[in-house]
């Protein structure tokens, strides 16, 4: 895999966010769940899909990264 730029980095933009929902998604080419993810009032709730089921239940918690303290949905590292 080639590896990017820094300045192409720099332009992602990295937020928290919860799972509201989660759901099998049998059409995925390879085992996912769709997510439903609430980002905050800015953001609002936004549509994604993982490749985490032989990790976690449709109904289980999930923590794909963990800030090092509490924010609120749509917090920006800083």
């Amino acid at each position: 895999m080639p590896e990017i730029a820094r300045q192409d980095f720099e332009k992602v933009e990295l937020r928290a966010g919860t799972v509201a929902a989660a759901e099998a998604f049998p059409e995925a080419h390879k085992s996912a769940y769709k997510l439903t993810v609430d980002f905050g009032p800015e953001i609002g709730l936004r549509r994604s899909s993982a490749q985490i089921t032989g990790f976690y239940r449709e109904d289980g918690t999930v923590v794909l990264a963990v800030p090092g303290k509490a924010v609120p949905n749509g917090a920006k590292p800083g």
